[in-house]
């Protein structure tokens, strides 16, 4: 596990040197490299590598959530909450986790009926042109990263960066 987050260090660097001119991206890469420091338990290059990031900030990916294979659905055959996928998956959709709720959004072009995450609009999906951007990562996160490299230096700071959050969502 260890070398599967060093070598995604190496690639968020990769893309950080190669994206210089995408704000979008740097940031992005930056949360990426912060994330995968905090899975190492190297709080303190987390913190680092999130620097700058602002609160604001979001990371979306725009879903075309299309029923029945709709022109240009990426989607169209696969867009589909599982559950106990092969027998031994989670149950995202029967275990009644308000987490992993889910609407049926109509069938795919084989027939299959498709499930949305309530979370991305649900039921209201069955509309032919529904977008819904999906957050993949955001400054608040950039700001948690921090809060935590905090807490595990000992430093007070922490409670402060929660605070911010919690009250106006932005951070000291």
């Amino acid at each position: 596990t260890q070398e599967l987050y060093r070598a995604a260090i190496a690639q968020f660097d990769s893309a950080l040197s190669l994206s210089q001119d995408s704000t979008r991206f740097v940031y992005f890469a930056q949360i990426g490299k912060g994330r995968a420091y905090l899975a190492l338990a190297q709080y303190d290059l987390a913190a680092v590598a999130v620097q700058g990031v602002p609160t604001n900030y979001a990371y979306q990916f725009a879903v075309n959530w299309r029923p029945n294979g709709g022109a240009g659905n990426l989607f169209a055959n696969s867009a589909t909450v599982a559950d106990q996928q092969g027998g031994t998956g989670l149950p995202y959709r029967s275990s009644n986790d308000p987490r992993s709720a889910s609407a049926t959004w109509g069938n795919n072009s084989y027939g299959v009926p498709q499930y949305a995450p309530v979370a991305y609009g649900g039921a209201a999906l069955a509309s032919s042109t529904v977008i819904t951007p999906i957050t993949v990562a955001n400054g608040i996160e950039a700001r948690l990263i921090e809060a935590e490299a905090a807490l595990k230096a000992g430093n007070a700071q922490w409670r402060a960066i929660l605070n911010a959050l919690r009250t106006d969502g932005t951070s000291t």
